[in-house]
């Protein structure tokens, strides 16, 4: 899972690894067989990653469109997680006994709403859930808003690979830049980003079976200096003479990581350089 790709090289394809630079996307198969039976055993242990009871109440990890069938009764959950942040969750059955209702607040989420029946309630907290607890009765409703603006991540500065750089999260979702997305000739090995402009996001319902995409704003560097061959890598710092706050300012358009290089393999970058 490369977090860099210059020019569609140098990326290993197990597919064809005695000339995996020049692969036009995504391998169809790997050689190691392994994912067959990760599946497998996902699939047997995947409702314990959605939801758990115990004695006290019902805990919900993940949001997504399910029925969940426990002792204390019937839920229904209807998400469109991750691109939105509302969460439904109704109640089918009424319980003689009050139980807790507990609700997962993800790490990224800074704000948040929850109501009962179209009401807001007070938020009880406890080890990073939200809990509502009360005498259910048939057809009460919880609702929960996780706000999910675009929003950039740093590293610890003593990662030095990615010192001075950014990336994008939008909810649980880590973003690219893909060169597909971009302006004509913006080559994505020459560009930064300026965290203080506002992200802003959309919905492309056409573009990677529906995705919502991030804007922001950066410069495309001018390295006409560096194109005297006798410099090399390397030259005396007085001699720089780049403002990386100037250059042609470009909009950069980010997609979720996990949909790079469905179309093709040109350049990607996850960590992008800061102004």
């Amino acid at each position: 899972n490369p977090l860099m790709l210059r020019n569609g090289q140098y990326v290993r394809l197990s597919t064809n690894p005695d000339e995996e630079h020049k692969a036009s996307g995504r391998p169809e198969w790997h050689s190691v067989a392994c994912c067959p039976p990760n599946v497998m055993r996902l699939m047997g242990s995947l409702p314990n990653y959605f939801a758990t009871r115990s004695e006290t109440g019902i805990q919900v990890h993940q949001y997504t469109n399910l029925d969940l069938l426990s002792g204390l009764g019937r839920l229904t959950m209807a998400a469109n997680y991750p691109w939105d942040g509302w969460v439904n969750i109704t109640v089918a059955d009424r319980s003689d006994e009050p139980w807790a209702l507990s609700l997962r607040v993800p790490g990224w989420c800074e704000k948040f709403d929850i109501q009962v029946n179209h009401v807001d309630i007070a938020k009880r907290m406890h080890n990073g859930y939200v809990t509502v607890e009360r005498s259910w009765k048939a057809g009460d409703v919880v609702r929960v808003n996780f706000e999910m603006p675009p929003f950039f991540v740093e590293a610890d500065p003593r990662v030095d690979s990615v010192r001075g750089c950014v990336a994008i999260q939008r909810g649980p979702i880590i973003y690219c830049l893909e060169e597909q997305d971009q302006e004509l000739a913006v080559n994505l090995l020459d560009v930064r980003i300026n965290p203080s402009e506002e992200l802003t996001q959309r919905w492309e319902g056409d573009l990677l079976g529906g995705v919502t995409v991030v804007d922001g704003t950066g410069y495309q560097q001018d390295r006409s200096n560096w194109q005297d061959a006798s410099q090399g890598l390397y030259r005396p710092l007085a001699l720089a003479s780049e403002n990386y706050v100037s250059g042609r300012k470009i909009k950069l358009t980010a997609i979720p990581y996990y949909a790079w290089g469905n179309r093709g393999l040109k350049s990607m970058r996850v960590w992008i350089p800061s102004t």
